[in-house]
C-alpha cells in the first residue's frame, strides 16, 4: 500500500514537471516568432 503511494506521489510529480516542460517550450516557441 505504501508502495502504491509513493508510485502515486511520483506519476505526480512525472506529470508536474512534464506540464511545466511544455509551458517552457510554449513560451520559447513565442519568444523565438
Amino acid at each position: 500500500m505504501v508502495v502504491g503511494i509513493c508510485f502515486l506521489e511520483l506519476y505526480d510529480d512525472t506529470a508536474h514537471s512534464l506540464k511545466d516542460k511544455r509551458r517552457g517550450l510554449k513560451s520559447l516557441k513565442e519568444i523565438l516568432e
